[in-house]
C-alpha cells in the first residue's frame, strides 16, 4: 500500500529506487530467489491496485497531455538534464545529505566505514545499500534538489544511532576528534556566515537580522563540546541534539515564514493582488499557481503572446526565463518588477503594457 501511494505521488522512481535496493540486498544475501514468491506478485497487483486507475483516469481527463508531461518531463527529462536550474556537480547530493543529518552527519562516513565492517549483520546491510542506492542515483541524476534524497535518512540515521551506541566513548579520538573540531567550527562560524550572507544579498538585507536567531545553537554546541565532551559524553550528545532541534524549531516556525514573505510570489501578490490577469513567457516560478489558485495561459514565442494577448488585453507579462531580450524588443511595454528568488538563481520579472 505504502509503495502504491508512492507511486502515486512521486511515479515510477517510487518503485523503482526501493526495488533497485531490495534487489541487490537480496543479491548480496544469496537470496535472489525471494523475488519470485508469491508476495512480490501480490505486493506488485497491490502497487497497480492503488496508482493505474487515477493514472488512467487523468489521462482520459487531460487527453495524454497530464501523462507526457508527468513522465516524459518530470521522470526521464529531470534524471537526463536540470530542471528549472536545479543542476550541479557530482558531489552535490552527497553535500545534501551531510546538510540533511546535521549535526551528526560529521561522523557518518565512520558509521558507514562501521557498517561495511558489519555488513554480515541483514539490518546493517540493508541501511548501507539504501543509502548508497538513493545518494549515487541522485548523483548521477542532472536535476539535483535536497529534498530527493530525504527517504534514506532514516537508514543512515540508524547506521549513525549504532555507532554513538557503540562508540559514545570515542568521540574524542581518531578521525572522530576531526568531526568534533568540525561540528565545533560549523556551528561557531554558522551565524556569522548567515550575518555576512544576508547583508551581502540586496534581497534579503532587509532580514539579516535573522541570523542572530543562529546564535542559540551556536552556543549549546559549543559549550557543550567545552564542557560536557572530557565529563560525560552522553550529556554531550543529548544537548548537543537539542541545541539543533532548537534551530530546526527556529528555522521553520520564524526564520523560513520570515523569509516567505519577502519572496518573489508573496511580493507580487503583496503589489499586484491576486486578480490581476499574467500571461506566463516560457517559465515562471511553480508557486505561482499554487498561490493564486488557478493556472496562467503561456507563451512561448512572439506569435503566441500577441495571439495570448488578443484574448487578455490587460495582462502583465510574468517570467523568470534569463533571456528576455524578445521582451525587451516589445514596443511599448516596460519592465515594472523584478526580485530573485531567495534560494535559487531566477529572477522573477514582470512586464506592463504602457498607456
Amino acid at each position: 500500500m505504502v509503495l502504491g501511494l508512492g507511486v502515486l505521488s512521486k511515479g515510477p522512481v517510487a518503485l523503482a529506487l526501493p526495488g533497485l535496493a531490495v534487489g541487490l540486498f537480496l543479491i548480496f544475501r544469496g537470496e535472489l530467489k525471494r523475488v519470485f514468491l508469491y508476495q512480490s506478485v501480490t505486493g506488485l497487483l497491490g502497487v497497480l491496485l492503488i496508482s493505474l486507475p487515477w493514472y488512467a483516469l487523468i489521462h482520459i481527463e487531460t487527453s495524454g497531455e497530464w501523462t507526457r508531461g508527468f513522465f516524459t518531463t518530470h521522470n526521464i527529462r529531470c534524471f537526463s538534464e536540470p530542471m528549472e536550474g536545479h543542476g550541479g556537480p557530482f558531489l552535490l547530493t552527497l553535500g545534501y545529505v551531510l546538510l540533511g543529518l546535521l549535526p551528526f552527519s560529521f561522523y557518518q562516513p565512520q558509521a558507514l566505514l562501521r557498517a561495511f565492517r558489519k555488513a554480515k549483520n541483514p539490518e546493517f546491510l540493508f541501511c548501507l545499500i539504501v543509502g548508497i542506492v538513493f545518494i549515487i542515483f541522485f548523483s548521477i541524476s542532472s536535476t539535483k534538489l535536497p529534498n530527493y534524497t530525504m527517504p534514506c535518512y532514516p537508514f543512515l540515521a540508524i547506521l549513525l544511532g549504532n555507532y554513538f551506541d557503540k562508540k559514545i566513548h570515542r568521540v574524542t579520538l581518531g578521525w572522530n576528534r576531526l568531526s568534533l573540531i568540525l561540528l565545533i567550527l560549523l556551528a561557531a562560524i554558522l551565524p556569522v556566515g548567515a550575518l555576512i550572507g544576508l547583508q551581502v544579498d540586496p534581497n534579503l538585507k532587509e532580514v539579516y537580522a535573522l541570523a542572530y536567531c543562529l546564535v542559540p545553537t551556536a552556543a549549546i554546541t559549543v559549550l557543550a563540546a567545552l564542557f560536557l565532551i572530557f565529563k560525560n559524553r552522553t550529556y554531550w550528545f543529548y544537548t548537543t541534539g537539542f541545541g539543533w532541534m532548537v534551530l530546526a524549531l527556529i528555522i521553520f516556525g520564524h526564520i523560513y515564514t520570515r523569509l516567505n514573505e519577502i519572496n518573489p510570489v508573496a511580493q507580487v501578490e503583496k503589489r499586484f493582488g491576486k486578480e490581476k490577469d499574467f500571461l506566463v513567457y516560457q517559465r515562471m516560478d511553480p508557486a505561482f499557481p499554487f498561490n493564486y489558485q488557478r493556472t496562467f495561459p503561456v507563451a512561448n514565442n512572439l506569435e503566441e503572446i500577441r495571439q495570448q494577448l488578443a484574448l487578455h488585453p490587460n495582462a502583465f507579462l510574468l517570467t523568470n526565463v534569463r533571456n528576455t531580450e524578445l521582451l525587451i524588443s516589445l514596443q511599448n511595454w516596460e519592465l515594472v518588477f523584478q526580485r530573485k528568488s531567495i534560494f535559487e538563481y531566477h529572477i522573477t520579472k514582470i512586464y506592463q503594457k504602457r498607456d
